[in-house]
């Protein structure tokens, strides 16, 4: 069997399944029905995946099913260990080279995939012509940088996904030095000609425009793009792989491949940078972070034996390879000019990994906490999807007004669907731009769409073990006039999220005291999300034995998710503790351990304080994430709006977006997705 690169409890689960198979010397047959047998536990049928390999390492498929499910559930590192294993036995296979290939385009490591692609291109063609997943990406892939000659390798020509206007300023581009070409490219954006200043990056950088100066001005976000755009995630890979020892293209880097899930290649890019003796806080703080991460068994020194290299970057060469826990950190807090002692040791958890042995059938509690969007029944219906099958208490903490619709305005499409973002004009597709082309709509868009909740329907929506129901409105008073440090773009929203974590978690503390019996595992949930674990019970356990463990569904560039939680019991009261040191600060920057642009996000705090007080994190994807609350383009008319937007100057702009809203929206029962 392979030895894992990741370290936490869910990989002794595969382990025991696997010793299972081993010895009870079942057939490749019953192996294989095993595996297809989706109603099993999904980390029994990893163990078949694995033990099919056993019997025939020669045989693809093994290795591609290993893959498959181990990359589903999240284990990065581990699925492409596996492809690695298959190519170092047998070389290269068509359906390995085409797995490599889309997994570097969706990480967004673009430039990576089209050498991977000249590398092995007979391969990869003759799985497109089998797989269409493949060919749309290969189109995909080669449309979006300009690369004419690989389009034409695989059958298609530029003028059947290229307009007019992008080759006109292709053959431009072409008659211009790389300074010209800056010149040409901010000059549009200036302009707010956001399309053609898209091509024209495309094609400078398709044309080898790759000197320093290029990726210093081009890994910024543009007004027409966010931080996880896959432009700016790609050249920032990009300016890492010609730029290894600049610190700032390798933090972006580093935030590129955390925020598209590839945690191992993150660790990577630290180890190697380490090594190469790149020297940051920035660095600096994403090895302490990935400390928190255990998703992998490479050490950065922080716990365990320190690492050589990180010993000379973090200036701690003193230390002893067994000194204490709290001289290792203080070593690292010198470094960054952080106040000694760090949390201070007797905040720290000291981190060793620990186990102990749960009660045989570990006790849940399910902690929802934050507004109600969506109805009753909705929520209802959450519950039951995650919780079938396993044993728990519910405790529900709430606002009094619930809402229909999200009206954060955080993406446009987030706000209109995929629909009708493809059809709006590229100008309007940022959230700047959407203000200004369209601003009758915004506002009609996120008008809120709610309704009063009371206790009594909330107790027949569900048998939940306790219910905190408060005012929204008095909390944001509380806030406006006690903690005005904590309001966040323009509202208290992330301030009521992390106090509704804190609350709801001293609902479990009051009936753990009146029963004298602390729960094992406490599972945090927001009420319009929609989760469904595979081997729910596999991961309850595994929580039960990791005294400082909690799982997450997703990272982001500089921290984790903060939709969905599960972890022991030790673990989630430091998830929860946000709100107390937060609101005694007035601060999200609540110690000068946390990371200066925490205030930027809820996932960069939560990142930046479980890493802090000791937690690991592993990741666990799950087969249902879902928002259950309605888009508002689903639930508001918005064709007087539009009709408003359409007679200002750049009504033009927004015809095909107004005709194609108005012959949709009068189809029916139609739903915008």
């Amino acid at each position: 069997m392979k030895k894992f690169l990741r370290t936490d409890p869910l990989v002794d689960v595969i382990k025991e399944y696997y010793q299972k198979l081993l010895y009870s010397q079942i057939d490749r047959s019953d192996v294989l029905a095993i595996w297809a047998d989706k109603s099993r536990n999904v980390f029994e049928r990893v163990s078949a995946s694995l033990r099919l390999i056993d019997f025939d390492s020669s045989n693809v498929k093994g290795y591609l099913d290993s893959y498959d499910l181990l990359y589903s559930l999240g284990f990065d590192g581990d699925s492409l260990d596996i492809l690695h294993a298959y190519l170092n036995r047998n070389g290269f296979h068509p359906l390995v080279a085409s797995r490599l290939f889309v997994r570097y385009v969706n990480s967004c490591q673009l430039g990576r995939a089209v050498r991977f692609f000249d590398s092995y291109s007979d391969l990869i063609i003759e799985d497109a012509k089998l797989n269409e997943k493949t060919r749309q990406t290969l189109i995909s892939l080669f449309s979006e940088v300009g690369d004419f000659s690989r389009l034409a390798l695989i059958g298609v020509s530029f003028e059947d996904t290229w307009k007019a206007e992008r080759i006109r300023i292709v053959n431009e581009l072409n008659l211009l030095s790389l300074d010209e070409q800056l010149d040409f490219i901010f000059k549009r954006i200036d302009e707010g000609r956001y399309e053609e200043a898209d091509w024209a990056i495309w094609s400078a950088y398709s044309m080898g425009s790759r000197q320093h100066g290029f990726y210093e001005r081009l890994t910024c976000v543009l007004p027409y793009e966010t931080a996880s755009s896959r432009r700016v995630a790609a050249f920032s890979h990009e300016a890492y792989n010609l730029f290894p020892t600049d610190s700032g293209f390798i933090d972006l880097a580093i935030q590129a491949s955390l925020h598209r899930g590839e945690l191992y290649e993150a660790q990577i890019i630290v180890l190697k940078s380490l090594a190469l003796g790149c020297k940051s806080r920035e660095i600096a703080l994403h090895a302490l972070r990935m400390q928190a991460l255990s998703g992998s068994s490479i050490s950065f020194g922080l716990h365990g034996d320190l690492d050589q290299e990180v010993e000379k970057v973090l200036s701690i060469n003193s230390i002893r390879r067994w000194g204490a826990w709290d001289q290792r950190v203080n070593g690292l807090y010198d470094e960054l000019g952080l106040p000694a002692g760090g949390m201070g040791s007797d905040k720290i958890i000291k981190k060793s990994f620990n186990f102990y042995v749960p009660s045989p059938t570990p006790s849940v509690a399910i902690c929802i906490s934050g507004q109600i969007r969506g109805n009753l029944d909705d929520l209802s219906s959450n519950i039951k999807t995650f919780k079938k099958n396993v044993d728990a208490d519910v405790y529900l903490d709430t606002w009094d007004q619930a809402s229909l619709t999200s009206v954060r305005f955080s993406t446009v499409e987030r706000l209109l669907g995929r629909d009708l973002t493809n059809v709006l004009p590229f100008e309007a597709r940022s959230r700047d731009g959407f203000r200004r082309i369209l601003p009758n709509t915004l506002e009609a868009l996120i008008s809120p769409v709610g309704y009063s909740v009371d206790e009594e329907s909330l107790k027949k929506c569900f048998d939940f073990a306790s219910i905190r129901l408060e005012s929204a409105g008095a909390f944001e008073d509380l806030c406006s006039s006690k903690f005005p440090g904590l309001r966040l773009h323009g509202t208290f929203n992330q301030a009521k999220m992390f106090y509704k974590i804190w609350s709801s978690f001293e609902q479990v503390k009051e009936l753990e005291k009146r029963s004298g019996r602390p729960y094992d595992v406490v599972v945090r949930m927001r009420p319009d999300n929609l989760i469904e674990l595979e081997g729910l019970s596999s991961i309850i356990e595994s929580c039960a034995k990791g005294v400082d463990i909690a799982y997450v569904n997703y990272l982001v560039n500089l921290g984790i998710g903060d939709r969905f939680a599960i972890g022991s019991r030790s673990a989630m009261e430091i998830y929860s503790s946000i709100w107390p040191l937060i609101s005694s600060k007035n601060s999200f920057i609540y110690n000068k351990i946390i990371d200066r642009r925490a205030n930027l996000g809820a996932e960069i705090l939560m990142g930046n304080h479980l890493a802090a007080f000791g937690v690991d994190v592993a990741i666990v994807k799950p087969k249902k994430d879902l928002f259950i609350n309605k888009s508002p383009i689903n639930v508001i008319d918005i064709k007087d709006a539009i009709e408003k937007d359409s007679r200002l100057d750049t009504g033009f702009l927004i015809k095909d977006f107004e005709k194609f809203y108005i012959d949709r929206s009068s189809l029916k029962n139609f739903v915008f997705s």
